[in-house]
């Protein structure tokens, strides 16, 4: 005997639409949060770069203030905002801060006047006699001989990263 089979259309397998759309749905909202993710994390990496990169630019600048500095055998000029002196090597080695400019500038006898740091938005030399006592600025005629320490503090900022970073020699 044969055997007739119906075909009913409700019957059937697979997904509703219905059914399709939540999945879908859903799918959309995973990849959003996992995106959301991945540049949050690409955003911090950034920053820290940007952070990193002025870090660098500041300690290479104020490395090679450090090194002249050491070098002083003779103070020519002492400010807040400048300090000039000769070393055994090069006459006039002077560092001046423009806070008009944001700039932190090198010049000496041997070479032209360049700026070795840009973005500063605080800059502040200060000097320390044998004593420990902080002179008063500017230090000029005979005081230039008791200078003993000089006190550096320089403040970088580039978009929304600061740093501050401060050294003595």
């Amino acid at each position: 005997s044969r055997s007739v089979r119906h075909f009913n259309v409700f019957d059937t397998c697979g997904f509703s639409l219905v059914e399709l759309m939540i999945v879908l749905g859903l799918c959309a909202l995973f990849l959003g949060a996992v995106f959301e993710t991945v540049i949050t994390g690409l955003r911090a990496v950034s920053a820290a770069d940007r952070r990193e990169a002025i870090r660098q630019q500041l300690t290479s600048a104020l490395e090679r203030l450090v090194r002249d500095i050491s070098a002083a055998n003779n103070v020519d000029a002492a400010d807040s905002d400048e300090f000039q002196f000769d070393t055994a090597s090069v006459n006039d080695v002077e560092y001046t801060y423009d806070s008009a400019n944001d700039t932190l500038s090198r010049d000496d006898a041997a070479t032209s006047q360049r700026v070795i740091l840009r973005n500063l938005t605080a800059f502040d030399f200060s000097y320390v006699d044998s004593g420990g006592a902080q002179l008063s600025e500017p230090v000029a005629g005979s005081a230039e001989d008791t200078i003993r320490v000089v006190q550096v503090s320089a403040t970088v900022t580039q978009g929304n990263e600061t740093i501050t970073i401060e050294d003595a020699v």
